[in-house]
């Protein structure tokens, strides 16, 4: 069994990295989000700004995430083809990282 103390196991785990990363760009996504809701609608503000930058940072951190997921398949589940819960996990994640890059486009015009 794993010691959930020792950091070795922890950060040399097979799929830790992507549990880790994975959180960060959310929590930013969110807060950008955040920040917009509260800007009330005005592109000069800034909060505005802060919700582009927030946004605009989590689009760049869900590149890793990505990439750690597809080794995460690829060591943990040995390649197992897509389908079931691992399908429906793989189709929303590629939807999000997409939706962040187009919120980005967006949210710069």
């Amino acid at each position: 069994m794993l010691n959930p103390f020792d950091p070795r196991a922890v950060l040399l785990a097979k799929h830790a990295q992507h549990v880790a990363l994975i959180h960060f760009p959310i929590a930013l996504f969110l807060t950008g989000v955040a920040f917009d809701v509260f800007s009330g609608g005005e592109s000069e503000s800034r909060l505005a700004s802060a919700a582009y930058l927030n946004i605009s940072i989590a689009a760049a951190a869900v590149l890793p995430a990505v990439a750690t997921g597809f080794l995460a398949w690829h060591f943990a589940l040995d390649g197992k083809k897509f389908r079931g819960i691992l399908l429906w996990h793989a189709l929303a994640a590629s939807f999000a990282a997409v939706d962040y890059f187009v919120l980005v486009a967006a949210l710069a015009i």
